[in-house]
């Protein structure tokens, strides 16, 4: 096995722990109520891909998909895509700008990606699109920082 298919293996190992760990029954806020499911990642574009599914509590009064739900679809999977790198420590999102295309509906499928474009020992700068798979279009797109902090996170 080439280095990078033990990277690319270790990666979907941690995102399966972490997801696992994240979503266990009886954990509560808004992540588990998010119910995101892992799609793919990949070790060499700095990548990962998770599906959400557009449930009621996510329309808003036009009955379409609310912005804010989707800001945090693309804020979820920045962290973690962010928490790969940062390991244990616990991370902050600083900044996060969200284009907003087209609307989702109740019950669509929707796959968010980020990609880091640059990561340091403090600072993670990703990208994001956020592609509603129902309908096969591009619905949103994001950039965003995140802080890697010193203190340790308990999940």
């Amino acid at each position: 096995m080439t280095e990078n298919m033990t990277k690319q293996a270790e990666m979907e190992s941690y995102y399966k722990e972490l997801m696992s760990t994240i979503l266990a029954e009886g954990k509560k806020g808004l992540v588990p109520k998010l119910a995101p499911k892992f799609v793919s990642c990949s070790h060499n574009d700095s990548s990962l891909t998770l599906e959400f599914k557009v449930a009621d509590w996510m329309i808003n009064p036009e009955k379409i998909l609310f912005g804010g739900a989707m800001v945090s679809m693309l804020d979820n999977t920045y962290g973690f895509l962010c928490h790969y790198f940062a390991g244990e420590n616990f991370i902050s999102t600083i900044s996060l700008n969200t284009t907003f295309l087209k609307p989702g509906k109740l019950g669509d499928i929707i796959h968010v990606t980020a990609k880091a474009v640059s990561h340091g020992r403090t600072i993670v700068n990703m990208n994001g699109e956020v592609f509603d798979v129902t309908q096969n279009k591009l619905i949103g797109t994001s950039q965003t920082s995140f802080m890697i902090l010193d203190r340790k996170v308990e999940l």
